[in-house]
């Protein structure tokens, strides 16, 4: 199934799963303007009841704080329905926010060429922080 969310501040997240995971894409700008749009796409990807939920972020080209919320509620959302959640290709910019703001622990991005989890992994549980 696919899904297209689209905010003319540009940001298209294109949503496509196959029942056990769903893929979000993203691609544009995520800021306070476009988040609404991530909301929308993660809320929709949710509802069709992945095990797996992956923000695929290599096509983001900026990300602001506004943005990094959203990818947190993103994580909130995933888990507060026992799904699993990884964010997936985070390009240099944005990877540097996370690990500046002090969320790479909590959002455990994968790097690019990474897979979205790693064997015996149970992505429904949440990273350890500390």
């Amino acid at each position: 199934m696919t899904d297209e969310h689209a905010s003319g501040a540009y940001l298209r997240a294109r949503g496509v799963g196959d029942g056990t995971t769903e893929l979000v894409l993203l691609s544009g700008e995520l800021d306070l303007a476009t988040a609404p749009v991530v909301d929308r796409a993660v809320e929709a990807a949710l509802k069709r009841g992945p095990e797996l939920l992956v923000l695929d972020l290599q096509g983001l080209d900026f990300c602001d704080c506004s943005g990094l919320r959203a990818l947190l509620r993103a994580r909130l959302a995933a888990l507060a329905e026992q799904r699993g959640f990884r964010i997936l290709a985070p390009r240099p910019t944005v990877l540097r926010l996370i690990s500046m703001s002090g969320c790479a622990k909590l959002l455990d991005p994968v790097p690019p060429g990474g897979a979205p989890t790693a064997p015996g992994d149970d992505p429904r549980r949440p990273p350890p922080v500390g």
